[in-house]
Parts: C-alpha cells; structure tokens; sequence
C-alpha cells in the first residue's frame, strides 16, 4: 500500500473541525499537533490507515466493534474512528498508547465476532495487505487475527463473544447502541439499578463490596472503581483505608492517575511517564533500587508520604483508556435492561440456552471419544427421552437432548418448535437454525 502522511491529516483535519468548528481551543489544538507530530516522525502512517480503513469496513458491514488496550487514549484514532471514546472528553492522556515521543510501540487490539473475523474481515484485509501478511492463529483458547506491518508493527483483532449482547439487543430493540446518548443524567438512572454491579462485571462478593464502599456516582468513578477492582495491591491495605480520609479523585487508581497527578506537581513528564510505567506493570518490586531515585524526585516535588506509600503497594494497573471501553460497553447494555427490559430478559435467555447448546456440542465430541470406556451410555439418555413429549421437556431434557444427538438436530422442524415452546426467540441464535415464516 502506498499510504501518504497527508492522508491521515486530511481525514483527521476534517473530523476535528465537525467536532469543534474552525476556530479550535488551543489546548485541543496543541494535543492534536503533538499526536500528528508523533505519527509523522516515526512513520506510523500505514498502521494508522490500515486500522482506519478495516475498522471502516467494520462499522459499513454493521458490525459491533470492542476496542481493548490502550488504544482508545489516542485523539487521533477517535478522529480516524478507530475508536469511539474522545480521551479529551476524559482527560485521557496520549502517552499510555504511544509514549512521550512516540517510543512506545502502538498496540491496536480490537475484538469482532469470530464468524466475522475468519470470512468477510480475513477476506478484506489480505485484499488490503496480501495474504502474506494476514496471520490466522489460536494462541490458547480464542482466535486472532494478526497483520503483520512494517518494523514490528501490527494490529491484532481477537474474536471475542463480548458484541454478542449487543448485536442481540440491537436487533430485538432496533435500537443501535451507538445511537444512545450516556449522558450524566442517563448514567445516574443506570447506577441506581438494584443489579447495576452484576451488569458492570463486580460478581464477586469483594468486587460487590468495593462497589458499595466506593458508591461511584459518575462514569469517572465507575472507571476508577473497575480499575481498582481488577488491578492487583491497589485495594486491599490501600486505598480501601485511604478512601476513607481522601477524596476518590486525589488517590492513584489507574497509571492515568499516576501520570496526569505527578506532572500536576510539577515532575517532568518524561520522569512521570516512566514512573507511572514502573508502577502500573509492578517493577518497582523487582527494582527497589530505581524506585527509591523515583522516591527521591517524588519527596523533593512535595509528594505526599501516604501517596508513595500507595504506589510501593501496587502490583498491577490497568490504563484508564481501555476501562472507559469496558464500562461504556456495559454501560449500554445496562441501558437496554432498563428501557427494554422485557427484550433484555429474552436476550439474556437466548445467550443461556446458546452457551448450553455449544457446551453441550463440546459434551457430544467429548463423549464420542470416551464411550468406548463406558463413561455414559447414550442408551440410558435416549430411553429416559424416548416417551416423553417435546411439550414435557424440561431445560435439562433439551440439554441432554443436544449432548445424544448432537447440534445438526437443530435443523428439525420438532427441534425448531422446541426451541419456540422454551420461549426463545430463534431468529437470535447463530447457530444456523432458519424457522419457517409461520413458526415465529
């Protein structure tokens, strides 16, 4: 691909004068200088382009796209597209995705459907780059999708079944999420829902009783309670005793926090980045010796003894940019359960019985393998079934049903009218099951 620098500022040029007219806030101005200038010195133009121009393919297929890592905290991706978070809405700054002057290596990691991941967007991108450059793997237990660009730079797309709920409520609702408006009003109602940290991801008992301890309020304090939550030494003999004498916003939940907080007191902010960095990813406990030349920056800036105190107890931080993605995400499926909530009810119903009918394709595979060691007879399965009506069938039943026969009996009209007798709305299970006009 022959991409131009000038490409990039054109399109980004154009999207900053729809968001902010032709007479641009300087401090805006200055970041969006700052990011171009790092994009043009080291030559990142390509990876920009290429990730514009799949995540553009992305949103013309209709396709829900859930943006991981860091890079949300760029300006310029948001004005690219590639990400739908503004980090100057947030005060998200620049340098978790791409350093001080660019040393750090951009990590664009997005995460699509995988039906969608291995056809049409494998298809596009090694039209787009060649097939030698467009890597299909399975690391562990998931699929990526890599392409590979030059000097080690790459842009990973993960399949993932996180859009799933989305693209569910999207349909049963014919409301898209990105048309809804989370505003400080909106988000308000949504915190007030009895079961808003289940939906958020706090299942556990100490991530439900943080949530309560902390009462976030706002968007921001619910990216400070996540960040808190799912870090590791930030909590526990930390900030759950210095919440109770300090306001959330003075203490170091993210490496955002970190960074944005020792520049407020005056530190470089070459020092505060590698400070933050050393922190947030828990080197300071491997390298005692170069935190305590950080202590002594720290102490001489009028850090406070209980803030260093924090930060030697810390382990792991995430960055803020890629809470807000996770929060947001949630945030509008929260919504839908809230002005929808009989639709979202039958969705979450729908992604059970989906879950249990691809644990039960699992089950099948693996019992085909052992039933030569009697570890079950599908013969006992097949006679407790055989006189039963579909109409008497109990979740178990169609469980164990789709364990002896299989996942392909999905395609018989007694198995379609099952599926409908259960109450679950078929047209939302993507396991290529097609009722007849008349079953709906």
């Amino acid at each position: 691909m022959n991409i131009d620098f000038k490409q990039i500022k054109e399109i980004s040029n154009k999207k900053l004068k729809e968001l902010y007219g032709n007479n641009v806030e300087q401090t805006i101005l200055k970041r969006y200088n700052a990011e171009m200038a790092i994009i043009c010195n080291q030559k990142l133009e390509d990876v920009f382009m290429v990730a514009h121009l799949i995540t553009q393919k992305m949103k013309e297929d209709n396709q829900i796209i859930n943006i991981t890592g860091c890079t949300s905290a760029l300006f310029i991706n948001y004005l690219l597209g590639i990400s739908n978070i503004n980090p100057i809405d947030y005060n998200i700054p620049y340098e978790t995705f791409i350093g001080i002057k660019g040393e750090s290596i951009p990590a664009f990691e997005l995460i699509v459907s995988w039906k969608y991941l291995i056809g049409p967007l494998k298809r596009y991108a090694e039209e787009l780059l060649g097939k030698e450059r467009v890597i299909v793997s399975a690391p562990t237990n998931y699929i990526k999708l890599e392409l590979l660009m030059k000097d080690n730079l790459k842009i990973n797309i993960i399949a993932g079944d996180f859009p799933t709920p989305l693209r569910y409520l999207e349909e049963i609702t014919g409301i898209k999420y990105h048309e809804i408006n989370l505003n400080n009003n909106e988000i308000s109602k949504l915190l007030e829902m009895e079961d808003i940290s289940l939906i958020l991801g706090f299942q556990s008992k100490t991530s439900k009783q943080i949530f309560t301890d902390i009462n976030p309020k706002n968007i921001e304090h619910l990216v400070k309670t996540y960040n808190i939550i799912h870090g590791t030494g930030i909590w526990g003999n930390n900030i759950e005793n210095l919440i109770k004498t300090h306001n959330i916003n003075e203490l170091p939940c993210s490496r955002d926090d970190i960074f944005l907080y020792l520049i407020s007191k005056g530190i470089d902010k070459e020092v505060a980045y590698n400070i933050m960095e050393f922190v947030g990813k828990g080197k300071h406990l491997r390298d005692n010796a170069k935190f305590k030349k950080y202590t002594k920056v720290m102490i001489k800036h009028n850090i406070p003894k209980w803030y260093i105190k924090s930060l030697e107890k810390i382990k792991y931080m995430f960055p803020t940019s890629h809470t807000y993605n996770v929060i947001i995400q949630n945030l509008y499926i929260a919504w839908y359960k809230l002005h929808y909530p009989n639709e979202y009810e039958q969705v979450m119903k729908v992604l059970c019985l989906k879950a249990n009918i691809e644990k039960a394709d699992l089950n099948y595979k693996y019992l085909e393998q052992k039933k030569d060691e009697n570890v079950i007879t599908f013969a006992e399965v097949k006679e407790r079934l055989k006189n039963k009506s579909l109409a008497e069938y109990t979740d178990r039943d169609v469980f164990d049903r789709f364990i002896v026969y299989g996942i392909e009996e999905l395609n018989t009209p007694e198995i379609q009218q099952l599926i409908i007798q259960h109450g679950y709305k078929e047209e939302l299970i993507e396991l290529g099951v097609k009722l007849q006009n008349n079953n709906k």
